[in-house]
């Protein structure tokens, strides 16, 4: 790996820890909206294959209030996938159970 590109996966490494300690992801009102969005289906389940982060962002996320203090990066795509994993298991089980 050169160091052109060390350096500059370092800087967004900084950039993205930083960033992290700002948003409280735990109890985020936007991870809830996005849990709901995935389990009504609203954002589709592959949506990785389907429109992408970049599409769920430009279609849900950048114009709704929630997101207010979060940015389309990094951090956006790991969490996206993240809850959308999460939610979707869940849901599995909810209906299992009934």
């Amino acid at each position: 790996m050169s160091f052109t590109r060390r350096l500059r996966d370092l800087g967004k490494a900084a950039e993205t820890s930083s960033e992290d300690k700002k948003v409280d992801w735990k109890e985020h009102p936007a991870k809830a909206f996005l849990c709901s969005s995935f389990k009504d289906k609203v954002i589709p389940v592959g949506h990785l294959d389907v429109i992408g982060p970049k599409g769920v962002w430009d279609n849900h996320s950048a114009n709704h209030t929630t997101f207010s203090d979060i940015k389309r990066n990094n951090n956006f795509v790991r969490r996206l996938k993240s809850v959308g994993t999460h939610c979707v298991k869940k849901h599995k089980r909810q209906l299992m159970i009934r």
